[in-house]
């Protein structure tokens, strides 16, 4: 159980007919080896059996606090429902498909509290629907806003952020959410960090109806977030632009290594 002398880790989970994978999900963060969490799932109104697996392994752990939305609300509310609900020190965030490896919390919780760094991230992994991995992602060891601008370099499954620095922080109704949000973060507190750890901190599962997977859509609402979430002249974005379809390439089939 929770460690009181240790900070607590609130770690938000949205979840939507997530029957498949969310046992999965929830028993990456029962294993971590740092105890002092609280694990918000936030349930946008599935209408598969997600509630019951949830509120079974809520019976053999407090530290699992779950949550319903009276209707669907999409990813974007249902995130932010749980960001109001935090109470910890830290906020991270897993989705309900995804998994953490076991020293996740531990190394970056150690990391942020040794270097006072606001926002850390890290290497993951991957996966397909049978957990096979396709491929590693390496981030690189620091980033700043204008390095985010470039491409989305935080893994949302590996971001960790100290809330008292981003306490108002929201994720905005928009697609590409989580870039957006990573990118606000890092405009207020001027620098993220990787967190050092030899293995990959956790494991995205990829589907093939994924945003990420839908190339066209990604270019059109990328250019939309530099002109009109962020409001960047034409020439500054299409200079952004350049550097996010080249990274692009680079991730392309076998996701190369961003070098350090």
């Amino acid at each position: 159980m929770a460690d009181e002398t240790l900070p607590i880790v609130s770690v938000v989970m949205p979840a939507y007919n997530a029957r498949r994978f969310i046992g999965d999900a929830i028993q990456s963060v029962l294993s971590q080896t740092y105890a002092s969490w609280q694990l918000i799932v936030v349930d946008d109104a599935s209408t598969d059996d997600t509630p019951e697996i949830v509120k079974a392994l809520q019976a053999v752990d407090q530290r699992i606090h779950y949550e319903r939305n009276p209707s669907n609300m999409g990813v974007v509310r249902t995130r932010n429902r749980a960001l109001d609900l935090a109470q910890g020190r830290y906020v991270a965030f897993l989705d309900a498909d995804d998994v953490w490896a076991p020293e996740k919390l531990a190394r970056q919780v150690s990391f942020m509290e040794a270097t006072g760094v606001s926002v850390s991230y890290g290497d993951y992994f991957r996966i397909d629907g049978d957990g096979r991995t396709v491929g590693k992602v390496q981030a690189p060891a620091s980033l700043c806003y204008e390095d985010m601008l470039k491409s989305n370099f935080i893994g949302n499954l590996t971001g960790i952020f100290r809330r008292a620095d981003l306490a108002d922080l929201r994720f905005e109704n928009i697609k590409h959410e989580d870039y957006v949000f990573w990118l606000r973060a890092l405009n207020r507190v001027g620098q993220a960090r990787a967190t050092p750890s030899s293995e990959p901190l956790a494991s995205y599962r990829v589907s093939a109806d994924s945003l990420s997977a839908n190339k066209f859509k990604a270019v059109r609402w990328q250019w939309t977030i530099y002109r009109s979430v962020l409001g960047l002249s034409v020439l500054r974005s299409a200079s952004c632009f350049i550097w996010y379809a080249w990274f692009a390439v680079m991730k392309r089939g076998v996701w190369q290594k961003f070098n350090r």
